[in-house]
């Protein structure tokens, strides 16, 4: 008997059906994801979202702990590895507070589909703290355009940020 193994976005099936499955079997596993995804909650996903920028603007563990994944990985050019959930995810605030000590994130627009949600930020702060990636303090202001996409498991925390490198990529490109 063979299995086969279809992966989806939560998770993955395994069909137990002889030497062959037919596409009804796989189709079907396939739609049973895709309900479980069609019944996340859009509005209740915006809503953890609004919370999140709470959560991030007063640097706030608890609720870091309430909305992320303890697993979630996040990635950033400001660590040389992963760090993981909500005490992660607030170790690259603290980071970034140490040199904008008044740094804040709006929410600019949000869509959500499904299990993930796409949102555009605003983040403003002034350099008045340490050093910044190899720059003195400048006592300057800054405001840049973040897009990130956040994917929510079944009790709606988040389990992953993918964030847009545009330009940065490609100076990181030229430079390396």
């Amino acid at each position: 008997m063979k299995n086969l193994l279809v992966i989806g976005a939560l998770g993955f099936s395994i069909l137990n059906s002889g030497d062959v499955f037919g596409t009804e079997e796989v189709m079907s596993v396939m739609e049973q994801q895709s309900s479980k995804l069609e019944s996340f909650d859009i509005i209740r996903i915006k809503e953890q979202m609004v919370r999140f920028n709470e959560m991030i603007n007063k640097a706030d563990m608890k609720l870091a702990n309430e909305l992320i994944a303890e697993d979630a990985p996040f990635y950033t050019p400001a660590f040389p590895e992963a760090v993981y959930g909500g005490k992660g995810y607030l170790s690259l605030v603290f980071w970034l507070r140490k040199s904008f000590p008044d740094v804040q994130w709006q929410i600019e627009e949000m869509i959500a589909e499904k299990n993930k949600v796409a949102v555009s930020w605003i983040c403003r702060g002034t350099h008045t703290g340490d050093d910044f990636m190899g720059i003195s303090q400048t006592g300057k202001t800054f405001s840049a355009r973040f897009m990130n996409i956040y994917t929510f498991n079944e009790s709606y925390k988040i389990t992953s940020d993918t964030a847009a490198e545009g330009m940065i990529a490609i100076l990181g490109a030229l430079k390396g």
